[in-house]
């Protein structure tokens, strides 16, 4: 148990790029100003034992469990060592992440991640069985150029070389990332996307000029909530299963791309049309966003 203490701990929580880091400092110096003994720390580390575990943890793929334990033991070295003796003492402790991001990275990120695939789920059989008749278009009146063996197979053989460009493609990136000194984030949210999509592009444009709007919402939207309420989700429980786990944690920009997105498209769709402003503002929008993430 912790000695009577006279001082006062503060932490600062939040997703990577919220400003921790930039307003411990201004608290810092707010507090001394003030007359008070300030004394900033992180977590993990905060210690000789904290900043070696802290090294293990960003580096060194490992089970949930024993994440959660490593942070726990970093945790009460940095108490035992230096925080509770300094509180004891009357200082002002301020500490970049503590308690509550524990739990949202050892533990509420697998939570988040399995409830969205649930979600994903439900709005399977939502649209395919329970409800199926809200999601009903009308029939073309087109016949079938190729038989259904064949059409499946050059899917099929698409997909294959479209994986094996993909492969060729990550196997390259970091290479590409180190020579060319191109953000991380915009890679993985801007290039990857448009090289990797590019085929789903192409159909989404060839169905748009065949004003078979609902078949392009299908292709642009549905690939993106696949994306977001399963194919992420589950590579968090697959990355468990080949022992290199990642977190379900977004930064502040990240989570606001999503949102615009969002917004955006629930706007625009609402009322069933579009013409070429509606798409050059979209357009603009996306720009924007990728001229955000090139400078992160």
């Amino acid at each position: 148990m912790p000695p009577a203490l006279r001082g006062r701990l503060i932490t600062l929580e939040g997703i990577d790029g919220a400003g921790k880091s930039t307003h411990l400092p201004w608290l810092a110096e707010f507090l001394a100003q003030g007359g008070r003994q300030v004394w900033v720390t992180r977590e993990p580390g905060g210690t000789a034992l904290g900043e070696r575990l802290r090294e293990l943890l960003l580096r060194e793929p490992m089970a949930p469990v024993t994440e959660a334990l490593l942070m726990f033991a970093a945790r009460r070295e940095h108490c035992e060592r230096e925080i509770w003796p300094r509180l004891e003492q009357g200082t002002w402790v301020l500490c970049d992440r503590f308690t509550d991001a524990t739990y949202a990275y050892q533990g509420g990120g697998h939570g988040v991640a399995a409830t969205l695939i649930v979600l994903y789920a439900a709005a399977l059989v939502f649209m395919q069985f329970t409800n199926a008749h809200l999601f009903r278009t009308p029939g073309f009146t087109e016949q079938p150029e190729w038989s259904r063996p064949l059409a499946t197979g050059v899917l099929l053989g698409a997909a294959l070389l479209v994986g094996l460009e993909s492969e060729l493609l990550v196997s390259a990136l970091n290479p590409a990332l180190q020579s060319l000194k191109i953000s991380p984030i915009f890679v993985g949210l801007i290039l990857i996307p448009v090289i990797g999509n590019a085929a789903e592009h192409a159909s989404a444009v060839f169905f748009a000029i065949r004003d078979k709007l609902d078949v392009t919402l299908e292709i642009a939207v549905g690939s993106s909530t696949q994306v977001a309420l399963f194919i992420a989700p589950a590579m968090v429980f697959i990355s468990l299963l080949i022992g290199r786990p990642m977190d379900f944690v977004f930064t502040g920009f990240e989570i606001s791309a999503v949102l615009i997105a969002t917004l955006l498209i629930a706007v625009i769709s609402r009322d069933g049309h579009s013409n070429w402003l509606e798409g050059l503002q979209l357009t603009g929008v996306y720009a924007i966003i990728a001229l955000a993430a090139f400078f992160l």
